[in-house]
Formats: C-alpha cells, structure tokens, sequence
C-alpha cells in the first residue's frame, strides 16, 4: 500500500484548499486537504504570523507596560492568558498578592473557561448545523461576557489583572450577578450532558470520529481537555497547583468512551462539559469563602529583573499555556516566549484525521478546539 506521501503525487489524488469557520466571522483556519475521493489522505496548514509585529514592539517595553499585549489574543478567554502573565511576573520577582485578589482572579478565569468552552460548543453547533446548541450556547456565553466586561468598564484600558494584584475592586454588584449565573447555568449544563447523550445526530457526528490515542497524545505533546479525553488524568492546577488551587476542591474528568471509543470526538465534548461543571464548583467556594477586601501590593511600575530564567505552566481553557521568561539584562530586554496548546494539536491534526471522510473534518476539527490566534500569535 501506498504511504499518504506517495499517494498525493498519484494522479487520483485531489488537493482542496479548505476554510475551517468558526462563529467569529473574521476568523478561519485555512488548511490544504488531500483527498482520495472523499477520503482524507493527508492535512497541511497554511499558516502565516502575526506574532512578528508584536515581537517588534514587546522588548520595547517595561514588563508593566507589556501587560496588554497578553490580552492581544484570543477573545474567548483573553483573561486567562493576562493571569498567566501576571502569575509568572510574580512568582519571578518573588511579589505576594493579597488574599482577597486572588478569590477575585480565580472566580474570573474559572468563568472564562466556561465561556471558552461554551465556543468550543457553539463552533460544533456551526459546523453541524445545530441551530439550538448555536442559540444556546450563545446565550449562555453572553452572560458570561457582560459579567466580564463590567470589570473592563471600571479599567477602560482592559489588562484587568495586574503585576501585584488587580487593576480596581469589582464594580457594585459584581459578586451577586455571580451567584445568579451559577444558580442560573448549573441546570444549563444537565441540559447540554442530555444533548450529548440523546441526540442521535450529533452521536452520530462525533462517537467513533476522531480518535486521538493516549500514545499519540502523549507523542505529539497535546494536554488540556483534549488529552483528558483520551483517559489521561492531566491538570496543572491539580498537579503542579498554583494560586488558591491546591485549597479547592475538583475533579479532573476523563474520557471513558461511554458512547463511542475513549479519546474520540464525543469524549472531547463530554470533557469540555463535565469541565463546567467543575469550574461552577469552583466558583460556587471562593464565593463562600472570600475574604475581606484588600488594597494590592504597591509594586513599582519598572521592576528590576533578575539574572534567571523562569519557565511557567497554568492550566488554560484550552491547555497547558507554557511561558518561557528570560530576564538576564536591563528590563527593556525581558524576553518572553509562549507555546500555545493549540500548535500541539495543529501538528497531530494529519494523523488524527487521515482515512476519515471530508465530512467529518469539521466536526474533528471543532472537538480539538483549536484556536486560529493562538497559532498566529506562537513563538
């Protein structure tokens, strides 16, 4: 038998540019595809990088002022990566937060993991034409959204979390709009497991589609929901904890192929959902246990770097987010490198879905919740 890289050169072989959408309109994964008929025979992406502006004008900067460009990134859960930033700034030059903002940053990257699950969701709904998970999921994700911005309104510039604490206090009301979002979309998430369990469809889409082997994910250095659904039990916040982490409790889900085949597109899916339900756990304790309010540490606005390098890890909605930190000179020379855990997926994609028809591309492609500017913007 032919291998795929000598089946392309075969005169049967037929090479489709192909546009991966996603509900964001200006966004889109463009992937070259070689079919043997229907039949994917090898995926290469067109991938291009924006990140070079950025490089241009980030060691220009003081590591203050190089706060924002971390929320230059995907808007679905663009706080998250501002706290992974902030996290390693800290933990760099040694720098203790107040009780109290860290209850508050947690509380607010839990919810934009659910947030940026509910797009992962809502992308499935665009791709297989599923006009009620795509109302659904959009309404949900809206309250989370406009409870998120309330913090940006208080801090017009964004870069909400900040090197030694958080921007201001939470608006008038921020804490109650919470605890009416949990009541509210704790049942939401029984009615999202029901679709994943009874609607024929969409089983029919996803159950046995996509596998992605445990070996495999390892090999290809893949982690977050999509590694959890091929058995694997992975979780930096349980592993290596960070911030208030190790004081809460939560379970890691995993896949066990309860429809289809462990590590498959619907295993993906379930994850991502189980996932929800354990960051409205979260949530629902720091809201019980927050404690009394407290100014931010006083840090000044250039901080001197050490002779060191720092590599941190935090457990992003879609995977392990990993900074590389080099600070070995004045501070304007601060180097900072991210692997995104998107590029991971990118560069098993060939493998997970060669052999599978064209049809079925969408459906693996939106599973593997891979984001278009975090490619984009990988150094």
């Amino acid at each position: 038998m032919n291998s795929p890289q000598n089946k392309i050169k075969d005169n049967s072989i037929t090479k489709y540019n192909y546009n991966f959408h996603y509900p964001n309109p200006d966004e889109s994964l463009p992937l070259t595809v070689y079919m043997d008929g229907e039949t994917i025979i090898k995926v290469e992406l067109q991938m291009d990088s924006l990140r070079q502006e950025i490089k241009k004008i980030v060691p220009n900067l003081n590591n203050q002022q190089k706060n924002p460009f971390s929320e230059d990134y995907d808007n679905s859960y663009l706080l998250n990566v501002n706290y992974v930033y902030v996290l390693a700034l800290e933990k760099l030059h040694k720098i203790e937060v107040p009780e109290y903002n860290k209850y508050i940053r947690i509380i607010i990257v839990e919810l934009n993991r659910i947030a940026s699950h509910l797009y992962c969701f809502e992308t499935l709904g665009l791709n297989i034409g599923a006009a009620n998970l795509i109302k659904n999921t959009l309404r949900d994700r809206k309250i989370i959204l406009n409870i998120l911005n309330t913090v940006y309104e208080i801090n017009s510039f964004g870069n909400y979390f900040q090197i030694g604490g958080i921007a201001k206090d939470i608006p008038v009301g921020f804490l109650e709009n919470i605890y009416k979002f949990i009541d509210y979309f704790h049942p939401r998430i029984c009615n999202y497991k029901k679709t994943l369990q009874k609607n024929k469809i969409l089983i029919d889409r996803t159950a046995n589609i996509g596998i992605l082997f445990p070996d495999t994910a390892n090999y290809y250095g893949i982690t977050g929901p999509n590694l959890r659904a091929s058995g694997i039990k992975q979780d930096i916040r349980k592993d290596k904890p960070y911030s208030l982490y190790n004081e809460l409790e939560f379970d890691v889900p995993v896949g066990k192929g309860l429809i289809g085949t462990t590590g498959d597109s619907w295993d993906r899916f379930w994850v991502r959902c189980q996932e929800m339900n354990e960051s409205v756990k979260i949530i629902s304790q720091l809201l019980d246990k927050i404690p009394v309010k407290a100014i931010n540490n006083k840090v000044q606005k250039v901080l001197q770097p050490l002779d060191i390098k720092l590599n941190f890890q935090t457990e992003n909605p879609t995977g392990k987010l990993n900074f590389d930190i080099t600070t070995d000179a004045p501070d304007k020379s601060f180097q900072l490198k991210m692997r995104c855990p998107s590029f991971s997926c990118l560069i098993a994609i060939d493998e997970i879905v060669s052999e599978h028809s064209i049809s079925d591309l969408p459906i693996i492609l939106s599973s593997l919740d891979i984001r278009i500017k975090e490619l984009s913007k990988h150094d």
